[in-house]
């Protein structure tokens, strides 16, 4: 509901929230493949936002659900994305 209400509002921030939240809800519930996709969203607003600090948090979020996957080499691809972006900064 509050994704739906953030995209009515176009409220990036709130999607980027509710995005995330989801994500962690499904990563729990061990579906994986659909708390990716929410994970993945949430880099794409974070790239829209220019906001660094949001994009490392939607990378290791990302990092995180592929090592719940045991998919380590993924998983290493996406913290290394974290690194790289707080270097950045």
């Amino acid at each position: 509901m509050f994704l739906e209400l953030s995209r009515s509002t176009k409220s990036l921030e709130g999607q980027y929230k509710a995005l995330g939240n989801i994500g962690d809800i499904l990563l729990h519930q061990e579906k994986y493949e659909q708390a990716s996709d929410m994970y993945r969203q949430q880099t794409d607003l974070s790239i829209k936002l220019a906001q660094i600090p949001l994009q490392g948090k939607a990378y290791n979020s990302l990092g995180n659900c592929y090592l719940s996957m045991k998919n380590f080499p993924k998983a290493l691809s996406y913290y290394t994305q974290v690194r790289t972006s707080h270097t950045t900064y």
